[in-house]
């Protein structure tokens, strides 16, 4: 090629350089999908006909917050957000496919015509708010006193979803599985099953000091945890070869001896009876006045609280392996992994002390004995496994998911231990004067409470860990104000319940 013609081709390529039709455009903003949210807000005159609930009265403006959780269709976008607008149109309405099944028509009368008339949304956020002025859905039940009005307006919101496409994953990775269950066997004298009878110390009802499983016995304390314990180990390996005169090899052995620990604790324990939380608990406007910052562990009998445990396993297991391979290349470890623990279980001593005869009957009650022999021991499941890693596990435990139907249809899921609604008032002493004060501030009866205890106590125990069946107990409780028949309550459902 001349030398001019090739200068010429060099010059063009540096002037106009080729670009790929296939280069990357910047990502466009899409409309991922559109939907109606509902929420409401209701307001209760009590049956002195005189006062309204913290909610509000006729006439007070209000804010509503809505909880905005992206769609699942979101998961495939980035950046993803939202634009909500106060109502919606019959065309919105539509567009989105209802809500529930439910046609326009139907839902224009039973919700729509209620929404407050000068409802709007706050500063551009997912809050609205509107002033209490009719009309409004009246929500009394028949069996309420002639003087108490319960009030309802409903809060309907637009909301548009947007978000940049996420750009496929060549090679996803698979979460990996949880381990298996650990397959060692505890020594002989570790107990492979700790038993209600097992886990505290007893005194007697009378006042004496009986200690052990004595029937009738109150519960008084955790017995000792068993939640550390070490152990040696000994390592041999082939370090070298060596030839004698004659020319003969011989393998050179080296030992050393390890010690290794492990422990076991409870990195939490979360009591929660919702009683301080307002718009969850049915007795808060009663219990958080009372109990102040305990109101979260103090119940109404007839309903229960979440028991929530952290536990964490340690052990050192393998970590100071003196050399990683022998002579050979042979891995000098043991191998194997320890972790729990295997169980944990609550036992409720008092559970049985208080029965109903049946669960529709509000007058009648058997009494039964008190006792960790005569309670009730609840298995709890795992929630959370958390592998920190070969050498540390955290696990949460929770009371299994249980279920119930209501009267209105509606299926009811918690993970609550359930207080019989008979069973008395149990608390300290230094809440007693604040309690009377009151009741006489209010023109009723003190109703008292048991004298056997000062609180509802239960035992936790989280057992078979690492290698020597480690096993840790602890004491927690709750307190018992008054019963479920003192409420005439209602609280604020989710937004997404209509």
């Amino acid at each position: 090629m001349p030398k001019k013609l090739f200068v010429f081709i060099m010059i063009l390529a540096i002037l106009f350089p080729i670009y790929s039709s296939n280069a990357q455009q910047p990502k466009q903003v899409e409309l991922i999908t559109s939907e109606v949210r509902l929420g409401h807000w209701d307001i209760w005159l009590h049956a002195d006909g005189k006062t309204w609930q913290h909610t509000g009265k006729p006439g007070d403006y209000k804010e509503y917050t809505f909880e905005m959780t992206p769609p699942a269709e979101a998961k495939d976008y980035d950046n993803v957000y939202f634009v909500a607008k106060a109502g919606v149109t019959q065309e919105q309405y539509e567009a989105v496919g209802g809500r529930h099944g439910m046609a326009w028509e139907d839902f224009y009368e039973h919700n729509l015509r209620f929404k407050p008339a000068d409802q709007k949304l706050v500063n551009n956020s997912p809050k609205v708010g509107f002033t209490l002025n009719e009309p409004s859905e009246n929500i009394k039940k028949e069996w309420q006193s002639q003087e108490v009005r319960g009030q309802r307006w409903y809060l309907p919101i637009y909301v548009e979803w947007y978000g940049t496409p996420k750009e496929p994953e060549k090679e996803p990775i698979p979460e990996p599985e949880p381990p298996p269950p650990p397959t060692y066997n505890p020594p002989a004298s570790s107990p492979i099953d700790l038993r209600c009878i097992d886990m505290a110390y007893y005194r007697n009802i009378s006042g004496g000091s009986s200690v052990g499983g004595a029937k009738g016995n109150l519960p008084w304390g955790p017995r000792p945890s068993k939640d550390t314990s070490s152990w040696q180990t000994r390592y041999s390996w082939v370090s070298g070869v060596s030839y004698d005169e004659d020319g003969n090899s011989y393998e050179r052995w080296s030992s050393r001896t390890v010690t290794y620990s492990e422990k076991l604790e409870f990195l939490s324990i979360d009591i929660d009876s919702w009683q301080s939380t307002p718009d969850k608990g049915r007795g808060a406007w009663e219990i958080m006045p009372l109990f102040g910052n305990q109101a979260h562990r103090t119940i109404r009998a007839g309903t229960g609280f979440e028991v929530k445990v952290v536990t964490r396993y340690w052990t050192d297991w393998e970590t100071k392996v003196p050399v990683q391979r022998d002579y050979y290349g042979r891995p000098v470890a043991i191998g194997g992994t320890y972790l729990g623990p295997e169980r944990v279980s609550i036992c409720f001593p008092y559970y049985n002390y208080a029965t109903s005869v049946h669960p529709q009957n509000n007058k009648d009650f058997i009494r039964g004995r008190i006792g960790m022999g005569y309670g009730v021991r609840v298995e709890l499941e795992p929630t959370n496994i958390r592998k920190v890693s070969d050498q540390e596990w955290i696990i949460t435990w929770e009371i299994p998911e249980h279920s119930y139907t209501g009267e209105s249809g509606r299926t009811y899921r918690a993970r609550t231990h359930i207080v019989d609604k008979f069973f008395p008032d149990i608390y300290p002493d230094s809440y007693v004067k604040k309690i009377k004060d009151y009741f006489t501030a209010n023109s009723a009866k003190y109703e008292g409470k048991v004298v056997w205890d000062d609180r509802y106590r239960f035992y936790i125990a989280a057992q078979r860990a690492g290698k020597n069946g480690l096993y840790a107990i602890a004491e927690d409780y709750v307190y018992v104000f008054g019963h479920i028949f003192r409420d005439i309550y209602t609280t604020r459902p989710p937004d997404n319940y209509y």
